[in-house]
């Protein structure tokens, strides 16, 4: 875990998961003085996480988005499927 503290913000780097094919993926967690935190990966170039400081204070995150790595290397698996059925109707109706 490496932090970098600047001015105003900081940036903390953590190992986040291996993918299947073993390699290591990593996230990092900017934060600002007035307590926004967000979280991008280095898999996809991900945005996983916005937090926002609610009216107590308290930290919540207002994105909507998947908590493990496993679930990110679905998503171009899903869309893969997704575009190839399209383009097989597509074939289909050209007939």
């Amino acid at each position: 875990n490496n932090q970098f503290y600047g001015r105003k913000a900081m940036i903390k780097e953590n190992f986040w998961g291996n993918t299947k094919e073993g390699k290591a993926a990593k996230k990092y967690i900017l934060s600002n003085a007035k307590g926004m935190e967000v979280t991008l990966s280095d898999f996809g170039a991900s945005i996983l996480a916005v937090k926002v400081p609610d009216k107590t204070g308290a930290l919540v995150d207002v994105l909507l988005g998947y908590d493990t790595l496993e679930e990110y290397t679905i998503i171009p698996a899903v869309l893969e499927l997704m575009l190839e059925e399209m383009q097989t109707e597509s074939e289909e109706q050209r007939l």
